[in-house]
């Protein structure tokens, strides 16, 4: 069951064509993962994508399943019309490194977003992120996504 939440995925998935189909898996199911709970709200699947116990280094949301569904529920309703873009995947092991343009509302900059997951297995396990808002411009010069 697909649920409306206004929240959308754009633009393609990152090109992941140097990765072993292992590789390849892992970072499917994360992004899988963010499109099926994250951006739908499907929480029934959510237990299909984590493995508990579910360890969370966000300092904003508690461990566990629970504290993931409580959190992604609160985002999509702050921010209904919610965009993700991926950018850049990457596979280290049992590591997948998402790093993400969000656009919490239209017509803002919206953040640069680091997701680091630990898989156990096809499941994700633990989860760090860095966020960071975006300027209008930088010293350098350079984009941030």
């Amino acid at each position: 069951m697909q649920h409306s939440t206004g929240c959308r995925l754009i633009g393609k998935r990152p090109v992941m064509s140097h990765h072993t189909q292992e590789q390849r898996n892992k970072a499917e199911c994360v992004m899988e993962f963010y499109q099926r709970v994250v951006i739908e709200n499907n929480f029934e699947v959510a237990p299909q994508y984590i493995k508990e116990p579910y360890i969370q280094h966000n300092a904003k949301v508690a461990n566990g399943l629970a504290g993931l569904i409580l959190f992604a529920k609160g985002l999509t309703e702050k921010y209904p019309g919610m965009t993700y873009e991926f950018k850049r995947i990457f596979v280290d092991g049992d590591y997948v490194i998402l790093h993400s343009h969000v656009i919490t509302k239209t017509g803002q900059r919206g953040v640069a977003v680091i997701d680091m997951f630990r898989l156990d297995g096809d499941k994700l396990a633990e989860h760090w992120d860095v966020i960071q808002n975006i300027p209008e411009t930088t010293l350098n010069g350079n984009p941030m996504v």
